[in-house]
């Protein structure tokens, strides 16, 4: 029991995600996205790291984010102790200011300019069918207030967060296949500029979907709408994603620490199957609760999740 625990106990404190090929493509086209203030489309099967490269791109940005406040203070720290000093030389019985305060050694150049974070995730779900729900959560995301009678009014707070900013801003929204065709018009409608219109918007927008998703922005597919056209026509970007590569399964599987050959032959089979990389790490984790990734615990565990291998 003991064993189990501690298993379970190593399993928990690894990190929740993976430097993979994968996730670093999707990061990079985020960037861009948000660079550029474009329209993103970024759409594949479940459990190939678009989620999650999302998440991390926002964990990185709020990182930076609280650098820059930090420094910012220690800067501003640092000046006023100066301005001080220099009162107190200007009065010659006054006694020594003390001493100077630190500021990190490594400047921080935009520090005046990045007072928070500037992507803001949404993750959209079955009941937000109403351009409403859909606005409240992203000024729940930017920290504004959502006591607004409308989606116009709460669009127009967010259109005004967005200005006030001086680097550009991401909203992303991921499962974007659960939003209706008003709230996705109310959104595009966030990215125009109403004096400068083009392809550049107000800020980036990035919607993250499944593959049916996608199918809507295609015209010349029988899913389409034909309300979908201003959209379309917007699109900066496109990133479709099919499977897993292999290089994404073997980063995972080194990652995870899973070395047995004849296990992460097994593990390579399943990620081209639904679910993917997320299947994938489920069994490592089942099968390291019961005594180690072996393919003798990956059968056991794929017994117990209800997975075919």
């Amino acid at each position: 029991m003991a064993e189990v625990v501690q298993l379970r106990k190593e399993r928990d404190e690894r990190p929740t995600w993976a430097p993979l090929p994968m996730t670093e493509r999707i990061g990079k086209n985020i960037a861009r996205v948000q660079t550029e203030c474009l329209i993103g489309l970024i759409y594949g099967p479940p459990g190939v790291g678009k989620s999650v490269a999302l998440h991390r791109a926002a964990a990185a940005d709020a990182a930076r984010a609280a650098a820059a406040s930090e420094w910012h203070q220690a800067y501003e720290e640092r000046r006023a102790w100066k301005f001080s000093r220099s009162l107190d030389l200007l009065d010659r019985s006054a006694a020594p200011a003390g001493d100077e305060p630190l500021i990190p050694s490594k400047p921080f150049l935009d520090a005046d300019r990045v007072r928070g974070p500037s992507l803001f995730v949404v993750t959209a779900n079955a009941d937000m069918k109403h351009p409403k729900a859909v606005f409240e959560e992203v000024a729940r995301a930017m920290g504004l207030r959502r006591d607004a009678s409308n989606a116009r009014s709460l669009l127009a707070r967010v259109r005004a967060f967005i200005d006030e900013q001086r680097v550009p801003v991401l909203v992303a929204v991921d499962e974007a296949q659960n939003l209706e065709i008003p709230a996705l018009d109310l959104l595009r409608s966030l990215w125009d500029k109403d004096d400068e219109p083009g392809e550049r918007g107000r800020c980036g927008l990035l919607f993250v979907g499944n593959e049916e998703f996608a199918t809507r922005w295609n015209p010349r597919d029988p899913g389409h709408k034909a309300r979908f056209t201003q959209l379309v026509s917007r699109i900066g970007l496109r990133m479709p994603i099919e499977s897993s590569g292999d290089d994404d399964v073997s980063a995972l599987l080194d990652h995870l620490g899973v070395g047995d050959r004849g296990a992460r032959a097994c593990l390579h089979h399943t990620a081209e199957k639904p679910g993917h990389l997320r299947v994938v790490v489920r069994l490592v984790n089942e099968a390291r609760a019961i005594g180690g990734v072996t393919l003798d615990t990956l059968r056991r565990a794929a017994a117990r999740v209800g997975v075919e291998l």
